[in-house]
C-alpha cells in the first residue's frame, strides 16, 4: 500500500454511502464544484490503487468527450489538494501523482464503504457460526452508516455503476437482517418494519417472502397470503413474469400450514433451513446422501441487477423440486427451427438466433425450453438479462453470461488467459481491475475487448458446447448490443449458440433494436418471431395451465379476447377463469390494454377523479385535484383512498400530501380515454388553479402552466408567454438544453398568435435564442446568425432599445468571431447610429466595447485604448441596467479585460496588471459565471503575451474548469491556445494537441483568433526542433492575417518567421523579417512586441536595424 494508505489521519472521514462527504476533525469539506466530488468519486473506484489518468478522464467524461480533457483533470486535482491542504490534511501524500496517473492513498477505516462491507462481511461469518444475535448487531452498525443512496450527487456512468453495486449491497444487507430477525423470533416486531421495506422495493422477492414468514408466524396468515398476491400481481404487471420458484414454494406451504414452518429458526423460501438462495448461482446442492457433490444445472435468468459477491461457502442444503413452467403449447415449429439452430452449433457452426415478438407472447419460455434441450445435450447454459432502469453498468447482459462461463468449474478462472484475458474487465470482481487493454485508443480498446470475449467464448466452448441467452435486449445498452453484433461476425467454428430475445413493438426511446436484428441478420443470424397462439392451443393451454378441460367456444372467446398472447391468457385465467370472458367483450392490445381493462373496473365517479388527477400531471396534490376535477373535496378523498388501495396510485413522502400514479401507463391510458373537449377543459382549469395557488412563483411553474395551455388551446397568447417564461427561469438555471427547447417551443406556437402581439412575442423569442445559442455554440455559428438576422428585421419594424441592441450586438459578435472584421467595423456604426438616434447608454456602452475591440483586432491600439477607456466608466454607471442575456459578459468587467490586453501590447506592463486584477475583482463582484470565465480566458492570452507560461496555464485552467462546469463551448475552445502553450513551455508535450485542437476550431475556420493560434503553434513547432513545419504554420498565419484584417499578433508572426528562418540557415531572410515587424509594431505602438525584438538578449544571430 502507497502513501499514507496504511497510516492513520486524523479525523479525515470520507463518506459516499449518501452524497460524497468529506470531513476533517469531523469539519466538513466544502468541495464547491461538482466537478471535484466527481473527481474524488472517480479516484475512490481504485482507492489505495494508481489510476492512469486517460482512465480518469474516460471516467469523468465518458458521456460528453471534450477537448483539453487532461488539463481540466490537472486543474481539478490541483483544486482539490489545495482544499485539502488548506484543512490540515498532508495533499501531497493523499493525493500523489505517480505515473501514469493519481493514487488517492487512504486509510481503511477513513472510507464509510469499507465499514459497511467489513461489517456485512463479519455479518455473514457470525450468521454461519450461529451467531445470530451478534451478526445482527454488526449488520446495524453497518447499516447505520448510510445517509442515502450511494454517491447520489454523482452521475457519471462509472460512478453510478458503483453506486448500482453498492446500493443493492445495502439491499442484501437488509435481507440477510431480516432473516437474522427470523432466526431469534423477533418476527411480530419485524413484520411491522417490513411493511415498508416491501412497499420501498416491491419487487425484491427474498424481502417480501420474509415479510410473508414474519406475518404468518405472528397470526397473520390472511396478510402474508395477501402479500404473495400482492407480489405476483405486481410481476405480472411490471415485468410479466411469475413469482420465483422458492416464493411459490413458501406460498404453497402456507397454503398448507406446513409445519417446518413454525421452527424458531430461519426458514429459507425454497429449503427449511434459511432464507437464502443457493451459494453458488446456476448450481443445485445435493443432499447430505449424496456427499455433498455438486452438480451442474442449467441456469435460469440471473437477476438483471448487480450483486455483491457470493458469501462464503455454506452447508449443502436439500434440493428443491424446479418450477412449475408454463407448458409451451403451440410452438412447435418455432422449437423446432430453435432444434435446428442448436444441432448445428453442437456440430461446430456458431449459431444466432433471435426470439421477437411483443411483451408475454412466451419468448423467455421459448428460450427457457432451449436451455432444457441444451442442457440435456450436455451444454453450458449461461444467461444473461438487460434491465430496463437507469444505473445499469454498460455491458451488464455480458457480465453476468461471462462470470458464469468463468464460474463454470474450480478451472473456469483459467479461461481468463492469453487472448480472453482482457475480457475480465467485464466481471464484477475486484481481482479483475488488474486486467487491462495494450492501448490508449477507445477504437482499438473496443478492438481488443471484443477479441477477448470471442477468445473466452471459444476457449470455454472447447471444453463442452455453450448456449448464451440474452434476455430483453430492447433494454441493452449501445455497448452491449455492438459487442453481440461483432461476437456474432467473428465468432466461427466452435459449438457455441446465442439466444437473444427482444420485444417487438416495444415503448423504448430510441429503441436500437432494428439496426441490432439487421446487423445481425447481415451475419447470418436466425430470426423467430412469435406471434399469438391459435384458438386450439389456447383451449390446450388453459387445460394444461388449470388442470381442467374449456369449451372450444371459451378458448376462442379467450383467444379474441387476448390475441393468443400467453401471459394475457394466464391474467385472464387468474381474474375471473375462463368462462368468465364470455361476458366481457373488452379486447386488450398489448400491455396498455391491459391497464385499460384493469381501470374499467373502477367506479364512474371515481374514474372522473382519475382523469382529472391524469390531467394534472404524474404527481399532484389534493387541492389542486380538486380545482381541475370540480369535485367535493369529500368525494375526492374517497376516490383517492380507494385508489391506494387498489394500487393504482401511490402516495409521496413529503410535507403536503401528494400522490402519483403508480405507473405511467395508467395516466397514459386514462388519458387516451378522456374525450378531447372534456381533455381541453381540465387542462384550462388545471393552468388556472396553477396561476391562482403562484402568482408570486409563476416561473418555477411556467413549463407546466405553458403544458396545460398548450393542450387546452384556448389562449395560445398566454400559452407563448409563459413558455417564454419557462425558457427564461431555465436558463437562470443554466439549463440551456431545456430552454432552447421551450424557446422552439414557443415559435412553433407563435404561429396560433395573430398581429402585433405575435410579432413582439416572435422577437422576444428569436432574441433570447440567439443570445442561448452563441453561449452554447458561439458567436459564429449559423443558427446564431439566422436567429440574430431575424430579430434584426423584427427589431427594426417594432423593436424596443433592448431588442435592437441583443440584435446588433449580436451580428456584431458574429461576424467578429467568423473572421470577418470588415463586417463587425460595419455592425459597430450600426450600433452608433442606433446609440444617437434612441439616445440610450446600453446602445452607448456597446458601441464603445465593440469597436475598441474590433480596433484591437485590427492593431490600432491607440484607438482600442481610447474607445475602452470611455466605456469603462460608463459601464459601471449603468452597471445594474446591464442585461446579460443581451451582452453574456458584463461590459464594466469586460472593458477592463480588454483594456488590459490593450495596455500590455503598448509595452504598459504594471498600468496592464493593474487593469487585469481590478477587472477580475469587478467579476467577482458582479458574480456571473460567464463573465467571470470569459476573464480569465483573457487573463490567460494576456500572460501568454507577457510570456508568463505558468499563469497563462493557472488561468486558462480556471476558466476552462468554469467553462466545462457550464458547457460554455466556444470560450473552452478559446482557452486551449494559453493551457497548452503553458503545458509545453512547462515540460509537457501534450500540450501540442491543445493547441492543434484550438487551431482546428478556428483557423481551420478562417475565424477571429486565425493568425494567432498559428502563431502559437508556430512557436511550440519551433521549441520542438522542427523549423521547417513552423516556417509553413507561421507563414498560414501570417496569410490569415492578410485575408481577414486581423493584425494584432502580426509583430510576433514576423518575430517567430525570422526565428524559424535563422534555423534554417537563411540569415537574409530573417533579417527581412525583422525589419518587416518592426516597421508594424511602430505602426502599431506595440512597444511589448517591438521591444522583444529590440531586446537585450538577441534572438537570431542576423543583423537588425537600429
Amino acid at each position: 500500500m502507497d502513501g499514507v494508505a496504511g497510516q492513520r489521519i486524523d479525523g479525515l472521514v470520507v463518506r459516499v454511502l449518501g452524497p460524497v462527504d468529506v470531513r476533517v476533525g469531523n469539519v466538513p469539506l466544502d468541495l464547491g464544484a461538482a466537478q471535484l466530488r466527481t473527481l474524488l468519486a472517480a479516484l475512490l473506484l481504485d482507492v489505495n490503487r494508481v489510476v492512469p489518468a486517460g482512465t480518469l478522464v474516460d471516467r469523468l467524461w465518458a458521456d460528453k468527450p471534450v477537448a483539453s480533457a487532461r488539463g481540466s483533470l490537472q486543474a481539478y486535482v490541483s483544486r482539490l489538494r489545495r482544499l485539502l491542504d488548506e484543512a490540515g490534511v498532508p495533499a501531497a501524500e493523499v493525493l500523489a501523482t505517480r505515473p501514469p496517473g493519481y493514487l488517492l492513498a487512504l486509510p481503511g477505516d477513513a472510507v464509510d464503504v469499507t465499514g459497511f462491507e467489513r461489517a456485512v462481511r463479519a455479518a455473514h461469518e457470525l450468521r454461519d457460526a450461529g451467531r445470530f444475535a451478534d451478526a445482527r448487531q454488526l449488520l446495524d452498525e453497518g447499516l447505520a452508516l448510510w445517509r442515502g443512496p450511494a454517491y447520489a450527487d454523482v452521475s457519471v456512468p462509472a460512478v453510478r455503476t458503483e453506486a448500482v453495486r453498492l446500493d443493492e449491497g445495502r439491499w442484501s444487507a437488509r435481507e440477510l437482517a431480516a432473516e437474522l430477525d427470523l432466526a431469534v423470533g423477533r418476527h411480530a416486531r419485524l413484520a411491522d418494519e417490513l411493511l415498508a421495506a416491501v412497499t420501498g422495493a416491491p419487487l425484491r422477492e427474498r424481502l417480501r417472502g420474509a415479510l410473508m414468514l414474519a406475518l404468518y408466524r405472528s397470526g397473520r396468515q390472511a396478510e402474508a397470503l395477501a402479500i404473495y398476491v400482492e407480489g405476483r400481481s405486481l410481476l405480472a404487471e411490471e415485468l410479466g413474469v411469475d413469482p420465483g420458484r422458492e416464493l411459490q414454494q413458501l406460498y404453497e406451504r402456507m397454503l398448507r400450514q406446513d409445519a417446518v414452518l413454525d421452527l424458531p429458526v430461519a426458514v429459507g423460501i425454497a429449503a427449511p433451513a434459511r432464507i437464502s438462495p443457493p451459494a453458488v448461482p446456476g448450481r443445485v446442492a445435493q443432499t447430505s446422501g449424496s456427499a455433498g457433490a455438486t452438480q451442474p444445472a442449467a441456469r435460469g435468468p440471473q437477476s438483471a441487477e448487480p450483486a455483491p459477491a457470493a458469501p462464503p461457502a455454506r452447508p449443502a442444503r436439500p434440493t428443491v423440486a424446479p418450477p412449475t413452467r408454463a407448458p409451451v403449447v403451440g410452438r412447435d415449429e418455432e422449437l423446432a427451427r430453435l432444434d435446428t439452430a442448436l444441432a448445428a452449433a453442437w456440430a461446430g457452426v456458431t449459431t444466432v438466433v433471435t426470439l421477437t415478438g411483443e411483451a408475454g407472447i412466451g419468448k423467455t419460455r421459448l428460450a427457457e425450453e432451449a436451455a432444457v434441450h441444451a442442457t440435456a445435450a450436455g451444454a453450458l447454459v449461461v444467461w444473461g438479462r438487460c434491465w430496463e432502469h437507469e444505473g445499469a453498468p454498460d455491458l451488464w447482459p455480458w457480465t453476468q453470461a461471462l462470470r458464469d462461463i468463468v464460474e463454470d468449474g474450480p478451472d473456469g478462472r483459467e479461461l481468463l488467459s492469453g487472448r480472453a484475458a482482457p475480457a475480465a474487465l467485464l466481471l464484477p470482481d475486484p481481482d479483475a481491475r488488474d486486467a487491462g487493454l495494450d492501448t490508449t485508443s477507445p477504437a482499438q480498446a473496443r478492438a481488443q475487448l471484443v477479441d477477448a470475449v470471442v477468445a473466452l467464448l471459444a476457449a470455454a466452448a472447447r471444453r463442452r458446447p455453450l448456449l448464451v441467452v440474452l434476455e430483453d435486449l430492447h433494454w441493452a445498452d449501445q455497448e452491449s448490443l455492438y459487442l453481440l453484433e461483432l461476437v456474432a461476425a467473428h465468432l466461427r467454428e466452435v459449438p457455441v449458440a446465442i439466444v437473444a430475445t427482444v420485444r417487438l413493438p416495444n415503448d423504448v426511446a430510441d429503441d436500437p433494436s432494428g439496426h441490432l436484428l439487421a446487423g445481425l441478420a447481415r451475419v447470418g443470424a436466425h430470426r423467430v418471431t412469435l406471434h399469438g397462439l391459435r384458438a386450439e392451443d389456447v383451449r390446450t393451454y388453459i387445460a394444461e395451465a388449470t388442470g381442467r378441460p374449456v369449451t372450444p367456444e371459451v378458448a376462442s372467446a379467450v383467444a379474441a379476447r387476448t390475441d393468443g398472447n400467453p401471459f394475457f391468457i394466464t391474467q385472464v385465467v387468474r381474474l375471473g377463469g375462463p368462462d368468465a370472458v364470455l361476458d366481457d367483450p373488452v379486447v386488450p392490445q398489448g400491455i396498455r390494454e391491459a391497464v385499460a381493462r384493469r381501470l374499467r373496473r373502477v367506479e364512474q365517479a371515481d374514474r372522473t377523479v382519475l382523469e382529472a388527477a391524469a390531467v394534472a400531471g404524474r404527481v399532484f396534490d389534493l387541492p389542486l385535484l380538486e380545482a381541475v376535477s370540480g369535485v367535493p373535496a369529500p368525494a375526492i378523498d374517497a376516490a383517492v383512498d380507494r385508489a391506494l388501495r387498489s394500487g393504482l396510485l401511490s402516495e409521496e413522502a413529503a410535507a403536503v400530501p401528494r400522490f402519483r400514479f403508480a405507473h405511467a401507463l395508467v395516466q397514459e391510458t386514462l388519458l387516451a380515454e378522456v374525450p378531447r373537449s372534456r381533455r381541453a377543459r381540465l387542462h384550462d382549469r388545471a393552468a388556472a388553479a396553477i396561476e391562482t395557488r403562484y402568482p408570486d412563483r409563476l416561473p418555477e411553474h411556467a413549463a407546466v402552466l405553458a403544458h396545460h395551455l398548450a393542450a387546452s388551446g384556448t389562449d395560445p397568447q398566454r400559452c407563448v408567454e409563459h413558455t417564454l417564461l419557462a425558457a427564461e427561469h431555465a436558463r437562470g438555471r443554466w439549463g440551456f438544453d431545456e430552454a432552447e427547447r421551450h424557446l422552439r417551443a414557443a415559435l412553433d406556437r407563435i404561429v396560433l398568435v395573430p398581429g402585433q402581439p405575435g410579432r413582439e412575442l416572435e422577437l422576444q423569442a428569436r432574441t433570447a435564442l440567439g443570445s442561448l445559442l452563441t453561449l452554447s455554440l458561439g458567436y459564429d455559428a449559423p443558427a446564431v446568425a439566422e436567429q440574430r438576422r431575424l430579430a434584426l428585421a423584427l427589431s427594426r419594424a417594432a423593436g424596443s432599445v433592448d431588442d435592437l441592441l441583443s440584435a446588433l450586438w449580436g451580428i456584431w459578435g458574429t461576424a467578429l468571431v467568423s473572421g470577418r472584421i470588415g463586417d463587425a467595423d460595419l455592425a459597430v456604426v450600426e450600433l452608433d447610429l442606433a446609440a444617437v438616434e434612441r439616445d440610450d447608454a446600453m446602445l452607448r456602452i456597446a458601441a464603445l466595447h465593440a469597436r475598441g475591440q474590433v480596433r484591437w483586432h485590427q492593431g490600432r491600439l491607440a484607438e482600442a485604448r481610447a474607445e475602452l477607456e470611455a466605456c469603462v466608466p460608463l459601464a459601471d454607471r449603468h452597471a445594474e441596467a446591464v442585461r446579460l442575456d443581451i451582452f453574456l459578459q458584463h461590459p464594466a468587467a469586460t472593458s477592463r479585460g480588454w483594456l488590459s490586453i490593450v495596455l500590455a501590447m503598448l509595452g504598459l506592463r504594471e498600468e496592464s496588471g493593474q487593469t487585469a486584477a481590478a477587472a477580475r475583482r469587478r467579476g467577482k463582484e458582479l458574480g456571473d459565471p460567464y463573465t467571470k470565465a470569459y476573464l480569465q480566458v483573457l487573463e490567460s492570452w494576456r500572460r501568454l503575451w507577457l510570456d508568463d507560461a505558468a499563469g497563462a496555464f493557472d488561468a486558462a485552467a480556471e476558466g476552462l474548469a468554469i467553462c466545462r462546469e457550464r458547457g460554455f463551448a466556444q470560450l473552452e475552445a478559446f482557452s486551449l491556445g494559453p493551457l497548452g502553450w503553458g503545458r509545453v513551455r512547462g515540460g509537457d508535450p501534450a500540450g501540442m494537441d491543445e493547441v492543434r485542437t484550438a487551431v482546428e476550431v478556428f483557423a481551420g475556420a478562417g475565424a477571429m483568433f486565425s493568425h494567432l493560434l498559428l502563431g502559437v503553434l508556430g512557436e511550440l513547432e519551433l521549441l520542438a526542433g522542427r523549423p521547417d513545419q513552423a516556417l509553413a504554420t507561421i507563414d498560414r498565419g501570417i496569410e490569415a492575417s492578410h485575408r481577414n484584417g486581423e493584425e494584432f499578433f502580426l509583430v510576433e508572426l514576423y518575430r517567430l518567421r525570422a526565428r524559424a528562418l535563422e534555423r534554417l540557415g537563411d540569415g537574409e531572410a530573417a533579417s527581412a523579417a525583422v525589419r518587416r515587424g518592426l516597421e508594424i509594431g511602430q505602426q502599431q505602438g506595440a512597444a511589448l512586441f517591438v521591444d522583444r525584438l529590440r531586446g537585450p538578449r538577441p534572438l537570431y544571430s542576423v543583423d537588425r536595424p537600429a
